[in-house]
């Protein structure tokens, strides 16, 4: 052999030792990968496709078997086309021949889903983060509850920003405010109350003035000020919102009772000096039932009022028939959706229940710091469930109540300077919003208290 042909037939054989090797390593002995990714005719004509005839020396390519002289899908795989295919986990041919997931989905028994990179998981068609999502924590669909956030996997016992309060308070603090007359401060604020729309308004007693936040504390406006005319104040006490969305204020020591709009533009104002329908000497709590009328005590008159939207006077509440039980300063009022009616009866310390008619139903408290006993009840409201909470100046704590006056439970203790969460100094006014969330006037602490109850 001369020296140019050899030089071609070791040429020739390198060639052909390197390409069977370069198929090795590209297919890894998959005769379906050779096809995928070399696109060798050669090759395709080494197995026979599902439906074509097979046997005498001609095999079936992956997925089929040959049966009766044919290539047939073995079980567990589809014939789409002239392929056999798994379409519980084929992405082009997904639950069905020709359904393909689309972008970079899989398909995962036959239904096609979300690739969630990233430490995400797919739940329901989104990537979610079940570390920190509070609808998916530490798994999909298990979400957290009452506004608590998801962190590690875990549902915090508190919303962002709340002190947790371990038993027996059980439940999340914030508050805000001190004192001062910017806004935002506070000078003994005594009465607290929720519009529908979620925002706080609070009678700062000393200031004259109403302040309007937002559920979180933000303020939104303020008016009011020391003075006599439409619009001013002298040390405003009770404050509640109608259904209407206005604003009703006990102007104490004006002896008036003032209606604005949700916004503080002044509407109307009744009420003068006196003993008479009509007429104050000291009106400091104040509600709003159902049915848009206007119910207002008073310390001095020693009587409770009810009238209609407009300032019209309808009936003093009644207690015909128990000559034993009468007021002795009422402050704080509250009303049920069945129009029942609730006053802190302060200085005999007790709750006072009356009917939608203003007759005298039942009471409970005795004085004392026990569960269920009462010193100086101010603040009373009303809960969605029907319960009644009660704010105790004498025991600076708070209290809730079946409407029947069964002990449900108490939060709160005394604490004054620099107060720590969960601690109240000369506590006023109260409001509830659904079952648990609970705001609280701490006059003499110059603030407003948010809870949350677990």
């Amino acid at each position: 052999m001369d020296h140019e042909l050899f030089d071609a037939w070791t040429r020739s054989l390198v060639a052909s030792t390197s390409r069977r090797r370069a198929l090795k390593t590209v297919a890894g002995g998959a005769l379906g990968g050779l096809l995928g990714r070399l696109g060798l005719e050669e090759a395709a004509a080494a197995c026979a496709k599902a439906g074509k005839p097979c046997g005498k020396g001609k095999k079936c390519c992956p997925g089929a078997k040959c049966k009766g002289g044919k290539c047939k899908c073995a079980s567990g795989t589809t014939k789409c086309g002239v392929a056999c295919v798994n379409t519980q986990a084929d992405p082009n041919h997904c639950g069905a021949c020709g359904r393909a997931c689309g972008g970079a989905d899989v398909c995962f028994g036959g239904t096609c889903r979300l690739t969630c990179g990233g430490g995400l998981t797919d739940c329901g068609g989104a990537c979610v983060d079940t570390q920190t999502d509070a609808a998916h924590c530490d798994g999909c669909g298990q979400g957290c509850v009452g506004g608590q956030s998801c962190a590690g996997g875990a549902c915090d016992v508190c919303p962002g920003g709340m002190v947790s309060l371990p038993a027996p308070d059980n439940l999340c603090w914030t508050s805000w405010g001190s004192e001062g007359t910017v806004d935002g401060k506070f000078a003994d604020p005594a009465g607290v109350a929720v519009g529908g729309n979620g925002d706080v308004y609070v009678a700062d007693t000393t200031n004259s003035r109403v302040q309007q936040f937002d559920a979180a504390g933000g303020h939104v406006r303020t008016w009011g000020g020391n003075g006599t005319g439409n619009g001013e104040f002298s040390a405003p006490f009770g404050i509640a919102v109608g259904g209407n969305g206005h604003v009703y204020v006990a102007d104490t020591y004006n002896r008036r009772v003032q209606e604005f709009t949700a916004s503080g533009g002044h509407v109307r104002t009744w009420g003068d000096l006196g003993s008479g329908p009509g007429q104050f000497r000291l009106p400091v709590g104040l509600a709003v039932g159902g049915n848009g009328h206007v119910y207002v005590s008073d310390q001095i008159n020693q009587n409770v009022q009810e009238f209609e939207a407009n300032g019209t006077f309808v009936r003093a509440l009644s207690f015909s028939g128990h000559p034993d039980v009468y007021f002795s300063y009422p402050d704080g009022i509250a009303v049920d959706g069945d129009g029942n009616i609730y006053v802190a009866n302060s200085f005999a310390h007790a709750i006072l229940k009356f009917d939608s008619s203003g007759s005298f139903i039942s009471k409970w408290g005795t004085v004392g710091g026990g569960n269920g006993e009462l010193r100086q009840p101010y603040g009373v409201a009303v809960g969605g469930n029907g319960n009644i909470h009660v704010t105790e100046a004498g025991n600076n704590r708070v209290q809730e109540f079946t409407a029947g006056g069964g002990f449900v439970r108490t939060w709160g203790r005394h604490g004054t300077g620099s107060p720590a969460p969960g601690t109240f100094y000369g506590i006023y006014g109260i409001a509830v919003v659904g079952n648990d969330r609970v705001y609280v006037a701490d006059s003499l602490n110059d603030r407003i208290v948010r809870v949350q109850l677990l």
